[in-house]
């Protein structure tokens, strides 16, 4: 009888700690620090059966823990099935030996420092090698993530960093903000000429 009690207590324990809740044990909300010497180096690449494998995790734990599902959570829902089609899609290119030399597919998570470490924003981005461009499809952030924690701006800030460090290549949002209106409105600096959307 003991034993079945400490497997039960054991793995009620493992479930408690598969889903990382917004507040510390101690009752203090989580928060995070940017790198402010180099903030590209809250940056961490990514294969694609990573984030697959992770953006399954985060759609288990919000399908299995509430009864209802939020819009919040009816976004990052949308995101995870937008992002997985993605990877389908560019995996069976390769397969098919269609894939386009001139484009690599890149995939970041941004992990700034926490009590934790966690991912908190995955990036799927386009490579473009003969435009000399990083251009940004996809930006999800886990479902224990808000803006309390730390601002998404940061991010942006991070990515530009990361390509400014290459040289001659750029950061293009316009993808994103094309059809994320969340990063449009949040990240756009709206007096530049260059974030300018025809």
């Amino acid at each position: 009888m003991k034993i079945i009690q400490f497997l039960l207590f054991f793995g009620l324990l493992k479930e408690m700690y598969a889903l990382k809740p917004q507040n510390l044990p101690s009752g203090h909300s989580k928060k995070f620090e940017i790198n402010k010497l180099e903030r590209n180096k809250d940056l961490k690449l990514m294969s694609a059966a990573n984030v697959n494998l992770l953006t399954k995790h985060w759609l288990n734990n919000i399908l299995s823990c509430s009864k209802e599902i939020n819009p919040e959570d009816k976004y990052v829902i949308q995101q995870i099935d937008d992002i997985n089609e993605y990877i389908r899609y560019n995996t069976r290119k390769i397969y098919a030996k269609m894939n386009d030399c001139n484009m690599k597919n890149l995939y970041i998570a941004w992990c700034p420092k926490g009590y934790f470490k966690e991912i908190i924003f995955i990036v799927v981005g386009e490579l473009l090698l003969e435009e000399r461009k990083f251009c940004i499809k996809y930006v999800l952030h886990s479902p224990y993530w808000d803006t309390s924690q730390i601002n998404s701006v940061n991010l942006k800030y991070a990515l530009e960093d990361l390509i400014n460090n290459i040289d001659d290549f750029k950061v293009d949002f316009s993808y994103l903000y094309e059809n994320d209106e969340r990063y449009k409105l949040s990240w756009m600096d709206w007096g530049s000429k260059y974030n300018k959307i025809e």
